[in-house]
């Protein structure tokens, strides 16, 4: 009962939040106008037709597969389709990461208030509407479980590398995480003087799977091009410290570390009893995270799946504690009528804001030049159109072959 009461009241708190932050990313339009071409011509560009002025000779979209998902399900379903999409995604996530957790401590793991504060920060990292990161998030951490899974024994599973990124190197550049987990387990489990080879072994396959793609290989001199790249002047791109974004994730950071700290010392610091895969993952996306906003959920997704347990072994201490002062009659009744409210609480208010709140993308006319727009297209004015940065993409979507941009989000 509990089990089907924790994954409703997750299901509900998504579609709660969707509903709320339902405003339009601005790289939405871009994948839509991508999507649109491919289903109209049925060819991939390899040139920028949006803009007048100058652009590179070969122009490489690493998000193309999102934009042919993105509008076949505005196409079919409306706003209703990606909006949707985000929920299943975030859910999917959820989901993957409390059976991580089973696979590592084989019991009851659906203590709701950890989940809850690595959901708010994974989903404050993500934006409005949907983004082709999201596929990167779920894909990340499906890797994970196989993983986990693969540890055990399951070697079978081996296979199912190199077909997930077939998909993932194609909807999203963030495939990189996916071969940087294998090369992580690998290293692991080699201090761990397990197991190691097979990680390798797959890395081989799941590498080459990256280069099919409409690009060929000139797709990974792209990459390689955007992840060295310099975007400081980007908010997503910048560092978790010196930003004030994110602030549930700074929360969860400094919870993560405490864990980390506490369970080394707990094990006394000695190396043996280190899982190497597990500190080597929670340092790298740690890292990755501090250094750039937008690995924020990386690192979410990482203590999620690995500092389960080290969390309430942290708050048995402070229970212990407590009871010394509480009767521990008292302690446990408190806990499961916290429990009830919290449920109740998330659920009461999620179908509140669910009921006032329209399922649909909502565009601010703060955010955005929606009456502009609206009176080039209906008096079919034609020419030239130089925009802001970040209303390009909404402009090309709106107004193409009509009008053509100097710049966009692209």
């Amino acid at each position: 009962m509990k089990k089907i009461l924790f994954y409703l009241t997750f299901i509900i708190l998504i579609l709660a939040c969707s509903s709320i932050l339902n405003g339009a990313d601005w790289d939405l339009w871009a994948r839509l106008i991508v999507g649109k071409n491919f289903f109209e011509t049925g060819y991939l560009l390899n040139q920028d037709i949006f803009s007048y002025t100058p652009t590179k000779p070969l122009w490489i979209d690493h998000e193309w597969g999102s934009g042919v998902v993105f509008y076949f399900l505005v196409n079919k379903f409306g706003d209703l389709g990606v909006l949707f999409l985000k929920t299943l995604g975030f859910f999917g996530i959820i989901f993957l990461m409390t059976k991580i957790v089973k696979i590592q401590i084989k019991e009851q793991n659906l203590n709701i208030i950890f989940y809850l504060i690595v959901f708010a920060a994974m989903y404050t990292g993500v934006g409005a509407t949907v983004r082709c990161q999201l596929f990167t998030f779920v894909f990340f951490v499906l890797y994970l479980f196989l993983l986990e899974k693969i540890r055990r024994g399951q070697n079978q599973l081996l296979w199912l590398f190199p077909v997930i990124m077939l998909l993932w190197a194609n909807l999203h550049g963030g495939f990189v995480a996916g071969l940087g987990l294998l090369i992580i387990y690998g290293i692991g489990e080699f201090l761990n003087k397990k197991q190691f080879k097979k990680y390798f072994l797959a890395l081989i396959p799941t590498t080459l799977a990256v280069f099919i793609n409409p690009y060929g290989i000139k797709y990974i001199s792209y990459i390689f091009e955007a992840i060295t790249m310099s975007r400081k002047n980007i908010l997503e791109w910048q560092s978790s410290l010196t930003n004030g974004e994110g602030l549930i994730f700074k929360v969860l950071l400094i919870i993560s570390i405490a864990c980390i700290i506490i369970n080394l010392v707990k094990n006394s610091f000695k190396y043996s009893k280190t899982d190497k895969v597990k500190y080597i993952l929670l340092f790298t996306t740690m890292y990755l995270s501090i250094a750039h906003i937008k690995h924020q959920a990386l690192f979410a997704i990482s203590a999620g799946c690995f500092l389960y347990e080290d969390f309430y072994w942290l708050m048995n201490i402070f229970y212990k504690k407590i009871t010394k002062y509480i009767s521990e009659g008292l302690i446990k009744a408190f806990l499961n009528i916290k429990e009830v409210l919290i449920y109740g609480f998330i659920i009461i208010t999620g179908v509140f804001i669910i009921c006032q709140n329209p399922y649909q993308i909502v565009l601010s006319p703060k955010q955005y030049p929606v009456n502009s727009i609206q009176f080039l297209k209906e008096n079919n004015i034609k020419g030239n159109l130089l925009t802001v940065f970040h209303w390009g993409s909404y402009a090309v979507w709106k107004l193409y072959p009509n009008c053509l941009l100097a710049i966009d989000g692209r």
